[in-house]
């Protein structure tokens, strides 16, 4: 019995320890082989910045924004889904993805095999010239170790709270080869306008004149006399280079004070290819004069229907830059002259064609007095059956889009030059 207490107390810490360390055996689960669903920087100037799924579904979104139709290695879609992101009648071909802002991100595991997510932000697009376009985006997506399953996804364009402009003072005379009204998109009549514009960088010895000039007294000034204007027929060209909602409104006014209060001393065109518009007005002007002789001012409205007044975004004086711009939104380039200086014309008037028909004068239907003319004349051809009251809405529209059914113009109730000549072509 002796021996027999001392092999159980010699055994006791072995027993004692089997039973602590021992643990009944399982069988060990791994984790589901799909990726992880990462939340992506609020920021991404790279889309490699972000996870693989991300990745593929920003991608696939960019890429239909700038036209891409065919299918998207990596995607699928959803049939019973709704992915129908394209905007109509525009697409960003030539524009190149700048900037991704991701607003918000949701994820969350279905199952072992399945995870959904929520993705919201803004693309921003940009094009050689300069020009912006921004879009909102969101899109639900699935994600199984086989593949991605893009549900649902939208894109729409974003209305820019503050346009960039840039101001350019053309020759008319530089209109003789290729008239306006033959140009037949903003990016052709932009470079056309650097090509020919006036140089408005003053030269060194220009500046040091104006400096001189700037401190003398009145009666110096008389005494001294002014350098006599050489006085020329130019365009005043307000480009504007931020993509804009059909719905918003630009407006240019001329005038002798450096606000845009009063009456304007010229009648500007309007021009604008779908989302882009450009603002003309013709005077007679030296713009190397050292005096200020008229303002440019550009107004802006985001909604006219909101009942807001319009915003001013840009003032443009006919002098060349001695003084920073007033605007930060505005730019006022510097251009260099190439090629040879063209000959002045004569000025030919087409006497039976009217200018709207021409389209030497380009209606707004955001103006009132131009979707009056368009209700007006859509109403003598039978297309238009409401109140003639100047707000082109979607009465206007279904009427402007039979009209251009019938006239094989497009089947949408979008304004275009082209719509416009046919419009109020004149029956012979």
């Amino acid at each position: 019995m002796k021996y027999l207490k001392i092999c159980v107390w010699v055994m006791m810490p072995f027993f004692l320890y089997a039973c602590v360390t021992t643990k009944p055996s399982r069988q060990t689960v791994s984790e589901p082989a799909i990726p992880q669903m990462e939340a992506p920087p609020r920021f991404l100037a790279n889309l490699d910045e972000a996870a693989p799924d991300v990745k593929l579904v920003l991608g696939f979104l960019a890429g239909q924004l700038r036209g891409r139709g065919e299918p998207f290695d990596g995607i699928f879609l959803d049939p019973s889904g709704d992915n129908q992101i394209i905007p109509e009648d525009f697409l960003n071909q030539g524009f190149s993805l700048s900037m991704i802002e991701i607003a918000g991100f949701q994820a969350k595991k279905i199952n072992d095999e399945r995870a959904e997510a929520f993705i919201e932000g803004y693309f921003q697009f940009n094009d050689m010239i300069g020009r912006m376009i921004s879009y909102y985006f969101a899109a639900v997506y699935s994600l199984t170790p086989e593949k991605l399953t893009l549900h649902s996804s939208s894109a729409i364009p974003m209305p820019s709270l503050s346009p960039v402009l840039e101001t350019y003072f053309v020759p008319v005379s530089a209109f003789e080869s290729v008239p306006l009204e033959d140009f037949n998109s903003f990016l052709d009549l932009y470079l056309f306008a650097q090509l020919y514009a006036v140089p408005m960088q003053p030269t060194p010895e220009e500046r040091q004149a104006y400096e001189a000039r700037k401190n003398m007294s009145f009666m110096a000034r008389l005494t001294k006399g002014t350098k006599k204007a050489v006085k020329d027929d130019y365009y005043i060209m307000v480009f504007c280079m931020s993509g804009l909602s059909p719905n918003a409104s630009l407006e240019m006014k001329i005038t002798k004070k450096e606000t845009p209060a009063g009456k304007s001393l010229a009648e500007p065109v309007y021009l604008y290819w779908k989302n882009w518009r450009v603002l003309i007005a013709g005077a007679n002007f030296d713009p190397h004069a050292q005096d200020k002789e008229f303002y440019t001012h550009v107004l802006y409205t985001l909604d006219p229907g909101s009942g807001k007044d319009p915003v001013l975004i840009g003032t443009f004086a006919n002098q060349k830059n001695f003084e920073p711009p007033r605007s930060t939104s505005a730019r006022f380039k510097v251009i260099k002259r190439r090629g040879t200086p063209v000959k002045p014309i004569k000025q030919e008037k087409e006497k039976n064609k009217d200018p709207l028909e021409s389209g030497s004068i380009f209606l707004d239907p955001s103006q009132q007095t131009d979707a009056r003319a368009i209700q007006e004349k859509l109403a003598q051809l039978g297309y238009y059956h409401m109140k003639v009251d100047g707000k082109f809405g979607k009465g206007s529209r279904k009427a402007l889009e039979k009209f251009k059914i019938d006239y094989n113009l497009g089947h949408n109730g979008n304004w275009d030059l082209a719509t416009q000549k046919v419009l109020f072509k004149k029956s012979e």
